[in-house]
């Protein structure tokens, strides 16, 4: 859509080739006749960039998804756009911009995600720790990118880390913040447990990254107030329901008792579903997860695949949108 309605060739090309022919669909807009105007379609551009990357994450299938490049137009600062009435909500003051939350979905998110469309067969004992590797490394990619976004927000603030971590500093960085885990539990989730007809066995450091990554899920989401959770960013729901998962198909598969931070968890997707129906759908299959965890297999009802952390949030969508339409029928 971005690139059929001429914003790619403002973003990417700055517009030059505009009066040239394009090999690409018709363009449906005119050069931008105003600043204005070009930031409306610079933003529009980025945030149907954005819906792309974060709604696939964990895909293990080819995407052509977009990253940032040094000649790439990138929106300007939110307090640059919020002066002279263009917005009747100004940005807290420290905080991450659109362009902060850009460049991590283009940057660090996107190499996690160009990173699981390659094919590994994690039966292989190479391969899988190839994967291992791989995982770690982008693990201290995200990580440094965020402890670098939190040092600026620090000196901008004169606050301590953990302030800032507690504070949230807007709705962009509660974002990072949950996509970042949700990438992490994405990455380590496949190798954090491994089931084969011989063994089976759990990778420690993988299980608990992601139970780091869980646990960073709960601290984000629990300082947001109810009110302001029930009309917050969908793209905050498949972080939370993932988190909430692993903890779920964890403790099925050692056993033991799901931790109480999955209360919150589910809470806070059953608020989500105030507004969002696929968080009402997925609240519903956690749910019933919490229920039936600690049966044996043969009894589950939602999907045996929700279980297996092979499968990433994406890989189960469509079994589990059949158990819901089954069970709302």
């Amino acid at each position: 859509m971005g690139t059929q309605l001429g914003l790619q060739d403002l973003i990417v090309h700055h517009g030059e080739n505009f009066n040239s022919p394009s090999s690409r669909p018709p363009r449906m807009l005119s050069l931008p006749p105003n600043l204005i105007e070009q930031e409306e379609r610079v933003r529009a551009y980025w945030m149907a960039e954005i819906l792309d990357n974060v709604s696939t994450v964990g895909a293990s299938w080819n995407l052509s998804l977009v990253s940032v490049t040094e000649s790439d137009i990138l929106p300007c600062s939110d307090e640059v756009w919020t002066m002279n009435g263009y917005s009747d909500v100004q940005p807290p003051n420290p905080s991450i911009s659109f362009t902060n939350y850009v460049e991590f979905v283009s940057g660090p998110l996107y190499q996690v995600q160009k990173f699981m469309q390659q094919k590994f067969d994690l039966n292989s004992l190479p391969e899988r720790s190839l994967w291992q590797n791989k995982c770690q490394e982008l693990d201290e990619i995200l990580s440094t990118w965020r402890a670098n976004l939190t040092d600026s927000l620090c000196k901008a603030s004169q606050s301590r880390p953990g302030d800032v971590a507690r504070a949230g500093f807007g709705t962009n960085m509660t974002l990072v913040r949950c996509l970042a885990n949700f990438a992490v539990i994405s990455m380590y989730q496949r190798v954090s447990i491994h089931n084969s007809q011989h063994t089976n066995h759990i990778w420690p450091h993988a299980a608990q990254r992601c139970l780091d990554a869980v646990g960073d899920t709960c601290e984000t989401v629990r300082c947001i107030a109810d009110k302001e959770l029930s009309w917050f960013c969908p793209f905050i729901i498949c972080s939370v329901f993932t988190a909430a998962r692993f903890l779920l198909a964890y403790a099925a598969f050692t056993g033991n008792e799901a931790p109480p931070s999955v209360d919150l968890l589910i809470y806070s997707m059953r608020l989500l579903s105030q507004r969002w129906p696929l968080a009402k759908r997925l609240a519903k299959v956690l749910r019933a997860a919490a229920l039936e965890y600690k049966a044996t297999a043969s009894t589950y009802t939602i999907p045996l695949q929700f279980y297996n952390l092979e499968y990433s949030t994406i890989d189960i969508d469509e079994a589990l949108k059949a158990w819901y339409m089954n069970s709302e029928s």
